[in-house]
């Protein structure tokens, strides 16, 4: 069940600093097109972060200027053509893309020729104040530290260059605002694809799930960083196990079984990481879904609440800490529930292994939300708006 993967760039990429190698840019350059170059389509979004995350924020988005009838392109940083790209689009998407020299002059030149560029994360990868970086970072050495300072001084450098930024949190935007007070930010949020959507009304439809008594609660994992936020659950999460035995945890992905639950481990299935088409069978296997984040972190606070709108659309309840992103995405005690310590989250995990039609309830509930909110076709109207207002912007 390999979906048409069209919308995506593979490649063997070289490292992001080997930009730093290559022939210094031309600075003389005329403005005018090189010869046979001309306007192609309107918005070419660039990826300085393949994968996952270029998905969410590239790959979907071409569906939403499809919505718009407006024509775009997506690739990585490294397929960048920067001089000949230039003419070939009229507005620029930036995402995670870190300065290089190149990069510099051709944000320079586009701002000459009045072509909008315009920065974009659903991370905080941009901001070095203390208590900004990533939560992984506490585990890294001093080289390792270094090296990814550097990537967020870049990240900073090409969002300090960019026109303007478009971000998928409240705090994104805050943040961006604390730095570059002047600088438009907008904000748009992450949304499921219609890819993603059609796996999942695939799986809907054809999957039929074994009869057992076993109830499933899913954790998926989709990076190395989450250690500290499956802490966020992991003691009320044990208590669990231990008083009702025919629970299981479902741990998919990056994720090291936590110490508090190896003594459990009848009771955990740990599932490798898998690829993302095959996130909504993982879901279509469960009953209930973890979203654990760090709480009092801006690292994370500024997360996206895609861990809700996903398994919400094969109609699983999520039990998600109580911060920014998922008071947003979750309705507490209608859509979801929000919980802030230890209690609460064994009061509300014991609710939905306890009680069958809460969860039915709930993830119908969910599911309704997300299909009103969380499409690329409901995105498309606010990525109009966002896109009116930078055409407006002073040049």
């Amino acid at each position: 069940m390999v979906p048409d993967d069209s919308l995506h760039v593979h490649q063997k990429s070289r490292p992001a600093a080997m930009t730093e190698f290559l022939p210094p840019p031309k600075t003389d350059v005329p403005l005018e097109p090189p010869a046979g170059v001309r306007p192609e389509k309107f918005v070419l979004m660039v990826s300085g972060s393949p994968g996952d995350a270029q998905r969410y924020r590239c790959s979907n988005k071409l569906e939403e200027f499809e919505y718009l009838g407006l024509t775009a392109d997506s690739i990585v940083s490294e397929q960048a053509n920067w001089e000949r790209d230039l003419w070939r689009y009229e507005m620029f998407l930036l995402h995670r893309v870190q300065n290089s020299s190149h990069v510099e002059a051709f944000i320079k030149r586009a701002k000459q020729l009045k072509k909008p560029v315009v920065y974009d994360t659903d991370d905080l990868v941009f901001d070095e104040r203390p208590g900004r970086l990533s939560p992984v970072t506490r585990y890294y050495n001093p080289q390792e530290l270094r090296n990814y300072r550097n990537f967020t001084h870049r990240n900073y450098r090409a969002l300090d260059l960019s026109e303007a930024a478009i971000v998928s949190t409240e705090r994104l935007r805050d943040c961006i605002k604390e730095l570059f007070p002047e600088k438009p930010v907008y904000l748009h949020r992450n949304a499921a694809s219609r890819k993603f959507m059609e796996l999942v009304e695939t799986i809907r439809s054809t999957y039929v799930r074994p009869k057992s008594d076993l109830i499933r609660i899913a954790y998926v994992s989709g990076s190395k960083t989450h250690k500290d936020d499956f802490a966020e659950c992991v003691r009320p999460l044990r208590r669990l196990l231990q008083r009702y035995p025919h629970v299981r945890l479902m741990a998919v992905g990056h994720v090291d079984i936590p110490a508090e639950v190896k003594d459990l481990a009848a009771q955990v299935e740990a599932v490798p990481p898998v690829p993302w088409y095959q996130v909504p069978l993982c879901y279509g296997m469960v009953d209930i879904n973890l979203a654990p984040l760090e709480l009092n972190n801006l690292f994370t606070e500024s997360k996206s609440e895609l861990k809700y709108f996903e398994p919400a659309l094969m109609e699983i309840p999520t039990a998600a800490s109580d911060i920014a992103p998922f008071r947003v995405g979750i309705t507490h005690g209608q859509t979801g529930f929000l919980c802030a310590n230890d209690d609460q989250w064994y009061d509300a995990l014991e609710r939905l292994v306890l009680e069958p039609e809460l969860r039915v309830r709930m993830g119908k509930a969910a599911r309704a939300d997300v299909l009103a909110r969380y499409t690329t076709e409901k995105r498309s109207e606010n990525l109009k708006l966002i896109l009116d207002q930078i055409a407006g912007l002073p040049r």
